[in-house]
């Protein structure tokens, strides 16, 4: 009598998995990749904000799913369109940053035009002592959009970034505490340019505004002589006109410090202690104030030269 044999059935393979892609250095084969509009938008975006911009802020701007920006930024880096740092440096910031890279540059230079060899763009890990510096003026930039939003005869006409003075700096003419004759370099942690469409007289009204970070590195006196004095040489000065169009503008101070409201406060009277009517062009707030309020039609802003309550920097009555 036949007696089959007993089959003993190998448990089932389990499913291939798909190996996961590295986190900080990029796949030896890296994924297919077709880009999307928004993929495009984010790359112009991270060269138009001084070539850098946090995680946190590309989400706010782009992406409402956590899942899908971490899933098109890993494809964007992978194919080497946008650089982000390495496990070591990574450890020192709060976020993640993306830069350019060099595909990425390829890109918007052909959309611009420009052969690649002349394109300007910031490379990864340039000015890495200045990323959080960096960060922080995109914030403020942010923030004036956002700003923006409920106020629909204003708009964002132009900004410029530190590195734009920096590739272009004027130099100005000042008279020092001592009355001698100084020169110095302007060098503006940002500068932007409003267009307010007046209705009453039909035309475009413009409001420029020249933005200083403070993180107290400079004592009172150092913060009035060095930046004050120059900075309200700088607003009458022929550069300024020949840059901006106008002798007319207004300091913006943020500060972000452990005592930023003690520190406001002194700034602003060692500012007025120069005891000049143009001392009026400068505002202090704090850098918190900018990231939960309204910056520009809020009352955060103590000007120099005004005693009483925080001021606003746009009337909307």
């Amino acid at each position: 009598m036949f007696v089959p044999m007993e089959i003993v059935l190998a448990p089932a393979a389990p499913p291939l998995q798909k190996s996961a892609r590295p986190h900080y250095e990029r796949a030896i084969a890296p994924p297919a990749i077709r880009l999307t509009d928004r993929d495009r938008a984010v790359i112009a975006a991270i060269h138009d904000y001084d070539g850098i911009l946090a995680d946190y802020q590309l989400r706010a701007m782009f992406f409402h799913d956590e899942r899908y920006f971490m899933e098109r930024m890993s494809f964007l880096f992978h194919n080497g369109y946008v650089a982000k740092p390495d496990r070591q440096r990574r450890a020192q910031l709060k976020y993640t940053v993306y830069w350019l890279d060099k595909t990425g540059a390829e890109l918007l230079a052909g959309q611009q035009g420009t052969p690649y060899g002349e394109f300007k763009w910031r490379r990864p890990y340039e000015r890495w002592n200045q990323v959080t510096h960096d960060v922080q003026t995109n914030d403020v930039r942010l923030a004036v959009t956002k700003a923006l939003e409920p106020l629909p005869t204003y708009h964002l006409l132009e900004w410029a970034s530190e590195r734009d003075f920096h590739r272009h700096p004027d130099q100005v003419e000042y008279v020092d505490k001592n009355g001698a004759k100084q020169k110095r370099l302007q060098y503006p942690d940002g500068y932007f340019l409003l267009g307010w469409d007046n209705p009453g007289t039909q035309k475009r009204d413009k409001l420029r505004f020249l933005l200083e970070f403070d993180r107290g590195k400079h004592s009172g006196i150092s913060f009035a002589d060095e930046k004050v004095r120059p900075g309200m040489a700088y607003i009458q000065s022929p550069q300024f006109k020949a840059r901006f169009g106008y002798n007319a503008g207004r300091w913006l101070v943020v500060i972000d410090t452990p005592d930023s409201a003690l520190r406001l406060s002194f700034l602003k009277e060692r500012t007025e202690a120069i005891n000049m009517p143009d001392i009026k062009a400068f505002f202090f707030t704090t850098f918190e104030a900018v990231m939960t309020r309204n910056m520009l039609i809020d009352p955060i802003w103590q000007q120099a030269g005004i005693t009483g309550a925080p001021v606003a920097l746009l009337k909307t009555s």
